[in-house]
């Protein structure tokens, strides 16, 4: 458990499928928000292609998805998160 953490920053450069939700899992075992920031497009790191999934996304502690934006396009997002529901752990 995150002992008082009511919401995690998280920056991300994700390549695997189910990388966003296996984020949704982290909230619900540790009762909190998420802010996932997530990198779209392609890169060649050391001869290999990378395709990064794109998919920013907000959770809620009982891990329902306020919001998650798409793979091919630079989105901007917002949610309302009422950290004291992040408090009941």
């Amino acid at each position: 458990m995150i002992k008082g953490a009511q919401l995690i920053a998280h920056p991300a450069n994700l390549v695997m499928p189910h990388c966003p939700d296996a984020i949704v899992i982290r909230c619900l075992e540790n009762s909190v928000f998420t802010a996932t920031a997530d990198r779209i497009g392609e890169k060649n790191r050391g001869g290999v292609d990378l395709k990064f999934n794109g998919t920013s996304e907000i959770v809620a502690p009982d891990g329902e998805i306020l919001c998650r934006l798409g793979e091919q396009k630079s989105t901007i997002s917002a949610a309302d998160v009422d950290f004291a529901f992040a408090d009941r752990k």
